[in-house]
């Protein structure tokens, strides 16, 4: 099966990226990056089309210590789409979509690698970053 996120990157004023760890606590501050240039951001949504995915018996166990990266689409209308991408390895990942499905997959490298300097980067709240259904309160 394959997956795709519903956005024209023309509606999208910036994409926060949320860059944190996965354990049985989240740090209380963690990295944003906020993205404004319209290349990277069509960039960003095109990295959610057409994602090859399958489903996982136990997400949850699965992305304990892993790099996660939160991902806050803002629209111009000042509305927000939220996901959450988790790196288990090198070739494999696990995708938190908006509409709260999740899905495994072997696609794709650590956010964090590339876009952590692309952007206006500060530190922030663990609490602002984009709602997983696959963590709990840290």
């Amino acid at each position: 099966m394959t997956r795709s996120i519903d956005l024209d990157p023309d509606n999208v004023a910036e994409v926060e990226l949320y860059f944190y760890d996965v354990s049985s606590a989240i740090p209380n501050e963690i990295t944003r990056t906020t993205i404004v240039d319209a290349g990277l951001i069509a960039e960003l949504v095109d990295t959610f089309v057409d994602i090859p995915g399958a489903s996982i018996d136990d997400p949850q166990e699965e992305v304990q210590g892993a790099r996660a990266t939160g991902i806050r689409f803002v629209l111009d209308d000042g509305s927000t789409v939220d996901m959450t991408q988790y790196y288990i390895d090198h070739a494999s990942g696990v995708i938190a979509w908006p509409d709260g499905e999740v899905l495994y997959t072997e696609w794709g490298l650590p956010f964090e690698d590339y876009y952590l300097d692309s952007g206006d980067k500060v530190t922030v709240d663990a609490a602002e970053r984009p709602v997983s259904p696959l963590e709990t309160a840290g």
